[in-house]
């Protein structure tokens, strides 16, 4: 009625509407207990991720036995309406590995008869990467002796691998 009333000015109010934080809950990285070193390439990564996110790593991957941080940046797929998370650092290790020794052993004829030449001894079967450096292992002359064999191995990656003397 706007004999009796004055017309009222537009109202107006000012309102938000927040960007939502993506659901996390379940996020986690896939990792939980420490690598054994085999030559390749270990990657820890994240499990659980959103469809509403992704992820971009670093020092998520190693080949060579120790210690490593992995972080994550976590992006919105829609930064117009999600808040970037964040998820704490990852600390992974990749532990030494064991050299298969169970073929390893010393062989020749440990019964030798002395003839003037040259008798030896030796270990096969050791894996590849273990090579022997020996001691008392071959002699010309009638006797008894022991033999032994230093290993060299990749000492970074690879636990020291043992064989025993070996009298002959």
């Amino acid at each position: 009625n706007t004999g009796n009333y004055s017309t009222p000015e537009p109202v107006s109010c000012t309102w938000t509407i927040n960007k939502a934080d993506p659901d996390i809950r379940r996020l986690r990285w896939d990792y939980s207990q420490p690598f054994t070193y085999d030559g390749g390439e270990m990657k820890v990564e994240l499990a659980g991720i959103p469809e509403t996110i992704t992820a971009e790593y670093s020092g998520n991957t190693g080949t060579v036995v120790g210690h490593y941080t992995a972080h994550a940046d976590l992006r919105p797929v829609n930064p117009e309406n999600y808040n970037a998370p964040s998820i704490a650092d990852c600390d992974w290790e990749i532990v030494k590995a064991e050299y298969d020794m169970s073929d390893a052993r010393w062989t020749g004829d440990m019964r030798f008869v002395y003839d003037g030449t040259e008798k030896s001894i030796s270990i096969t079967g050791l894996p590849d990467g273990v090579e022997p450096v020996y001691s008392g292992n071959a002699a010309t002359e009638a006797g008894e002796y022991t033999a032994s064999a230093e290993l060299t191995y990749d000492e970074h990656n690879y636990r020291q691998p043992h064989i025993g003397t070996m009298d002959w």
